[in-house]
C-alpha cells in the first residue's frame, strides 16, 4: 500500500506540476478457481473474470452499461486516450473495445449453420452502419501479413444483424468475420471441426 501511494503521489506531482493528463487502468492478470475462491488455472467463468479499475473521467456506456469488461478492453482505451491509431489489420485482430470515447457495437456474435453464417451485435449508438468483412485466413498470425479480407455486406447499426450468404462459395475450415462500426470494430472466428 506505502509503494502504491507513492506511485500516486509521483502522479499527482506530474499532473500539477506539468500538466500532463494521465490514465490509470489496474487489472488482475486472472481470476479465482471456481470451487475454493484460490488458485488459478482453468477456463472457468470466474477463472478467466478479472476487474478492472480506472481514473477515466468519461466513461462510454459500453463500459458504463456492460458487465462483460474484460482485459481485451484495455489496449483500445490506452491507444484512443495516447490517440495512437492503430492500423486496420491491427484493428480488425482486437477483441476488445475502448472503454473510453463513441462506440458502435458491442456483444459480437456469429454462428455458422449449413451454407450461412448469422452475425449479430448489440448496438450501442444506432446512427451510422456495419461494415461486415470476410476472411478465409489467418495470414496476421501466421505470417505478419494482412489477411485477405472481402467486404460482404453493410447494413444499419440498429439492426444488429447480418446473414453472410456462402451458398456457392468454397467451403473453408476457418473463417474470420469482422463488424466495422463508425467507432469500433469487433472480430468473431469460426472454426470448422471434421
Amino acid at each position: 500500500d506505502r509503494q502504491v501511494g507513492q506511485l500516486w503521489d509521483a502522479i499527482k506531482y506530474r499532473k500539477r506540476k506539468f500538466n500532463e493528463d494521465w490514465l490509470i487502468v489496474i487489472t488482475t492478470d486472472h481470476g479465482r478457481d471456481p470451487k475454493t475462491g484460490h488458485g488459478h488455472g482453468g477456463q472457468s467463468d470466474r477463472e478467466r473474470a478479472s476487474w478492472i479499475v480506472t481514473n477515466a473521467k468519461e466513461l462510454n456506456s459500453y463500459a458504463k452499461q456492460t458487465k462483460e469488461l474484460s482485459v481485451v478492453d484495455i489496449l483500445p482505451t490506452i491507444s484512443r486516450f495516447m490517440d495512437i491509431r492503430l492500423s486496420d489489420d491491427q484493428q480488425r485482430e482486437l477483441d476488445g473495445i475502448p472503454l473510453i470515447g463513441k462506440v458502435s457495437i458491442a456483444q459480437p456474435s456469429a454462428v455458422k449453420v449449413e451454407e450461412k453464417i448469422s452475425v449479430t451485435w448489440k448496438a450501442i449508438d444506432e446512427e451510422g452502419k456495419v461494415k461486415i468483412w470476410l476472411a478465409s485466413t489467418n495470414d496476421y498470425k501466421q505470417t505478419g501479413k494482412a489477411d485477405n479480407y472481402k467486404l460482404v455486406g453493410e447494413t444499419p447499426v440498429k439492426d444488429g444483424k447480418f446473414d453472410i450468404d456462402l451458398s456457392g462459395e468454397t467451403p473453408f475450415d476457418f473463417y474470420k468475420i469482422v463488424m466495422e462500426g463508425e467507432h469500433n470494430t469487433l472480430n468473431r472466428w469460426i472454426i470448422n471441426k471434421k
